[in-house]
């Protein structure tokens, strides 16, 4: 009988594989479910028609950096007539020395590029040459160097388990036959979202218009075709994680997309869902709309926040005044959206109307009805400076501590700096001097709001009694 080989070329060196490969049934339903911790929730429906006895099922189509211990198979129709003997992930995927180590003491053909052609016993081979011979033990023997010499190499068939893509395998004992619609449910790393935002803040700062972008990257190993997307916003605790079993690092190809999302409230996080299916292929960043509000009421503040829970100790203390921008989440003021964590960048028109980045901040997850402070940097024209004047020893366990401010405003306007201030944790305290009303915000922070004129210094002192 005539031995067949099967030919591939592949660049300088190719491989032949012979497979006798199932036919898979198709998808029937994607759902993918992604967390803000690079991993994501795969759901796959599929028609599967089953046989009565025991049934063998492959799923080639799996993410690269799969979880095989998540791995969930269910039939949705008459659960209760087929149980799950065995479940299998088969990850030892085929490469060029693998194949050749499977095939030490069989026959191969090997084709090198000035049109040779070597059949043979293969002997041995490492990265610089391939030996065969006319049997296993005796000759002759073809010394064939690999380095840019040999064109193809010829395989009969592909050896037992070798494969080609990742593989889910299980036994399914079935008590009846018939097409049944099956859901196979993993959890896989590689699948990551996050906000972006853009503000374009009016003339003057009075207004803003705030759009948002989700940013969806895919670098599991797997394309998600017409998928049904759902993205969870909040940290869902993850136990210890596991070794990846592979890494996949390509560059991105970035997608806008224009429809936007629906958002509610799930569990103790939120849930925001696509109202239309999608497809992401792998290696591959997609940006679809989250929101768009216009005219949304905001305010500039100019803060001062020099100290921390120790700087009282500080002899003294010089810094920049931080510019913010603060606005509430709330219907009435153009917004009202649960708005999930991500970074902000915000735009102002120049005198020539061209839209510079005046700065940027991160936020948080964000509830309707709450404020969102961001700083975007620090005023070239108001200066700070604080100085700790004195301590004044009133007992073995009690001090006076006081402190001097000065705020000095060399802007063409005058302006309001609130001014923030941190009493030392631990201690108990009351304020028993001060030129300025506060407001005490927490058990350890008071702030001061004051007004500054153009050209003018404003100089706050207070005294705080602790003691411990």
């Amino acid at each position: 009988m005539k031995r067949v080989f099967l030919i591939v070329t592949v660049m300088v060196l190719g491989f032949i594989i012979a497979s006798d490969g199932r036919a898979q049934e198709k998808s029937q339903e994607i759902g993918l479910t992604v967390y803000n911790q690079n991993s994501a929730l795969v759901k796959d429906s599929r028609v599967i028609l089953f046989k009565k006895g025991l049934n063998l099922i492959t799923l080639e189509e799996v993410a690269v950096l799969i979880d095989p211990a998540s791995v969930h198979f269910k039939t949705l129709g008459a659960p209760e007539a087929f149980s799950v003997r065995e479940q299998k992930y088969e990850y030892d995927l085929l490469d060029g020395n693998k194949l050749l180590q499977r095939y030490i003491d069989q026959k191969i053909r090997v084709q090198t590029k000035d049109g040779k052609t070597y059949e043979g016993f293969l002997l041995s081979f490492d990265e610089g040459q391939i030996i065969l011979g006319g049997d296993k033990k005796t000759g002759p023997f073809n010394l064939i160097q690999r380095d840019e010499n040999i064109q193809t190499i010829l395989f009969p068939v592909l050896p037992e388990g070798l494969i080609t893509k990742p593989t889910l395998a299980w036994e399914i004992m079935a008590k009846q036959p018939g097409e049944q619609i099956v859901e196979v449910s993993y959890f896989t790393q590689g699948v990551n979202w996050e906000a972006d935002y853009v503000a374009v803040v009016n003339e003057d700062d009075t207004k803003l218009d705030l759009s948002g972008w989700v940013s969806i990257d895919n670098r599991s190993g797997k394309a998600y075709k017409n998928a049904r997307l759902k993205l969870v916003a909040g940290e869902i605790h993850l136990a210890k994680e596991r070794p990846l079993l592979a890494f996949r690092r390509e560059l991105k190809e970035a997608m806008v997309d224009e429809e936007g999302f629906k958002e509610a409230p799930f569990f103790e996080y939120h849930l925001y869902t696509l109202p239309r299916l999608i497809t992401l292929k792998d290696n591959q960043t997609k940006q679809i709309t989250l929101l768009s509000a216009t005219d949304t009421a905001v305010k500039k503040l100019y803060v001062f926040d020099v100290s921390n829970p120790y700087g009282w100790l500080i002899a003294g203390s010089r810094k920049k005044i931080n510019v913010n921008l603060e606005l509430e989440n709330k219907k009435e003021l153009g917004l009202g959206m649960s708005l999930p964590k991500g970074k902000v960048r915000v735009y102002k028109a120049d005198q020539e109307g061209s839209p510079q980045l005046i700065g940027e901040d991160l936020i948080e997850h964000t509830p309707t009805n709450e404020s969102i402070r961001l700083y975007v940097g620090d005023a070239f024209d108001l200066v700070g400076e604080r100085r700790h004047l004195k301590t004044e020893r009133v007992s073995q366990r009690m001090q006076d501590d006081t402190y001097e401010i000065k705020l000095r405003n060399h802007k063409q306007s005058d302006v309001g700096i609130i001014v923030v201030e941190h009493i030392p944790r631990g201690r108990e305290w009351r304020i028993t001097k001060t030129s300025h009303d506060y407001l005490k915000k927490d058990a350890y922070t008071i702030e001061f709001k004051v007004d500054v004129g153009k050209g003018h210094e404003t100089i706050i002192t207070y005294t705080v009694r602790s003691r411990w």
